[in-house]
């Protein structure tokens, strides 16, 4: 599936739940924003081609890369990282299952894990 593809995937499946709030913002031929608020622009996901998104919410971000290993602590920091592997094709009904949860819920609060080493001279 390619990028476009995988857009109107996304559109087709959420369109009955979020409506005229969703649209799709299609960057570059890798790159694409699927907003589902309106513009409130405070719920809505970054397609970076097919095995990369990161999803925004509340103020906090989402990471789901299949590339993740290769990712810095630059590229994370703060940030919620999805710890399993990321398939191109099983992506989509994860993030659709996981947007359909989030439609409804309020953020109350987060406990930070840092997982791996901590270097000398960070702060703790």
């Amino acid at each position: 599936m390619n990028l476009t593809e995988l857009e109107c995937f996304y559109k087709a499946a959420l369109s009955p739940t979020f409506g005229e709030q969703l649209y799709i913002i299609h960057g570059r031929d890798d790159f694409a924003h699927i907003v589902l608020d309106g513009r409130q622009e405070e719920f809505f996901f970054t397609l970076y081609g097919t095995d990369h998104l990161r999803l925004y919410w509340c103020n906090e971000c989402f990471i789901f890369d299949s590339r993740r290993n290769s990712l810095v602590s630059s590229d994370t920091f703060g940030e919620i990282v999805f710890e399993g592997n990321v398939d191109a094709a099983l992506l989509p009904p994860l993030i659709i299952g996981l947007l359909l949860q989030l439609k409804d819920c309020t953020f109350l609060s987060k406990q930070e894990i840092i997982r791996g080493k901590k270097h000398r001279g960070t702060m703790t």
